[in-house]
C-alpha cells in the first residue's frame, strides 16, 4: 500500500516537472494539448530465473530513454500511442515488444529479461 503511493507520487511529481519544462516551448494553448497527449508508463525489470531487480537496465519506449532504478523500477512520460519498447541490461538478452500507452497511469508490469550464456573458453 505505501509503496502504491510512493510510486503515484513519483509518477506525479515526474509529470509536473515534465509540464513545467514543456510549458515554457510552446505557445498558445498548446501546453494543454501535451498533457492530453501523454501517459506515464511504469514497470519493473527483473532477471528471468531469480527474480532479481536489474538495477544497471536501460527501458526506451519511443524515443523517450530511461533508466531503472536500484529495484529495477522504472516511471516516465511517454506520448500516448502505441510504441516499440525495448529493454536492455548488460550481459542479457534485449527484450523488445509493441506498448500502447494511453493517458493516466499505465502499468506495464514486470520485464523479464534472459541471462546470456557465458562466452565459450579461448584456446
Amino acid at each position: 500500500m505505501r509503496r502504491a503511493i510512493v510510486n503515484r507520487a513519483v509518477g506525479a511529481a515526474l509529470l509536473a516537472l515534465y509540464v513545467i519544462l514543456v510549458g515554457g516551448c510552446g505557445s498558445g494553448g498548446q501546453e494543454a494539448q501535451v498533457l492530453s497527449d501523454t501517459g506515464t508508463a511504469r514497470g519493473v525489470v527483473l532477471d528471468q530465473r531469480t527474480g532479481v531487480p536489474l538495477a544497471d537496465a536501460r527501458v526506451r519506449i519511443g524515443s523517450i530513454v530511461t533508466h531503472v532504478n536500484k529495484a529495477g523500477a522504472f516511471v516516465m512520460v511517454v506520448p500516448t500511442g502505441t510504441h516499440e519498447r525495448t529493454v536492455t541490461a548488460d550481459g542479457y538478452e534485449t527484450l523488445s515488444d509493441t506498448v500502447t500507452i494511453i493517458m493516466g497511469d499505465n502499468d506495464l508490469g514486470a520485464a523479464r529479461l534472459f541471462e546470456l550464456p557465458p562466452p565459450p573458453p579461448q584456446f
